[in-house]
């Protein structure tokens, strides 16, 4: 779960893209967000392994909440491009 707080929290702080974009190139965005995909894969590599799969806050899952960072990744990365 420490993880999953963790990425969170990387996920807010890369939140605001349109600064990102000021600053940095496409490619670095475009290796930010990689790097994202990667954490929420070793998150569910870590879930699955750790059986943290079961009810959380609100009826949620840990699952579910991942897939939903994982669907809003995936939307920003199409954006991106």
């Amino acid at each position: 779960m420490k993880a999953l707080r963790r990425f969170v929290l990387a996920a807010l702080l890369a939140a605001p893209l349109p600064a990102l974009a000021q600053d940095g190139t496409l490619a670095d965005i475009r290796a930010e967000l990689q790097q994202l995909a990667q954490t929420v894969e070793g998150l569910r590599a870590e879930l699955t392994a750790t059986g943290g799969l079961g009810a959380g806050i609100a009826g949620s899952t840990p699952l579910d909440r991942l897939n939903s960072i994982e669907a809003q990744l995936a939307d920003l990365t199409s954006r991106t491009e």
